[in-house]
């Protein structure tokens, strides 16, 4: 427990340093931060990840709120990248979904952990959800709809404040095991 507790303090020392850089974007800074603490609190991360945490945010090309949103995404992310969860070092990848077959063959040639899905993909959702249940990776959006459809973790703006959302089943057939530290500040969807 101490690991994860000094994790929640390195996390918003790494906030503070990014979020003064130009173009940063203080709210998906806020929930990078609130995604890689998360991410802290799976108990099978260690066995699906391997070495490194590998997270690829995933955007639909031509749909100019998915780019714009995979680009903050991926930058707020790498700015934590010197960040270790749970004492991996994180990689980050910035990747555009063409269809499932291409997909499917980057998370296995890129040894994907998480997709971070982006607006744009909720038509994608079944195909996505077919692979991150065959391949154990975890899902993570910022639409609570998306949560409700079947992706695991959302870490969603709610007024002024975040909400983490969990959707145990989707969580459970990605082959991810949240702590119950988590569980108590996240709310449960089905």
């Amino acid at each position: 427990m101490r690991h994860l507790a000094s994790g929640w303090v390195l996390l918003p020392l790494g906030l503070l340093l990014a979020s003064g850089r130009a173009g940063a974007d203080p709210l998906v800074d806020r929930q990078a931060v609130i995604t890689l603490r998360a991410l802290a609190y799976d108990n099978n991360l260690g066995k699906r990840a391997g070495g490194s945490l590998a997270v690829a945010v995933l955007f639909k090309e031509g749909h100019s709120g998915s780019v714009d949103s995979s680009r903050k995404w991926t930058e707020a992310l790498t700015r934590l990248g010197a960040l270790k969860v749970q004492g991996m070092p994180l990689q980050v990848v910035r990747l555009a979904y063409t269809d499932a077959a291409s997909l499917k063959g980057a998370v296995a040639t890129q040894g994907l952990d998480a997709l971070f899905v982006c607006e744009g993909l909720e038509a994608e959702v079944d195909a996505l959800k077919a692979i991150s249940r065959s391949a154990k990776v975890l899902t993570i959006t910022g639409s609570a709809a998306l949560v409700e459809r079947g992706l695991s973790l959302g870490i969603v703006l709610s007024g002024d404040k975040n909400t983490i959302l969990i959707n145990p089943q989707a969580s459970a057939e990605e082959g991810v095991s949240f702590g119950s530290d988590l569980l108590r500040l996240a709310k449960m969807v089905k």
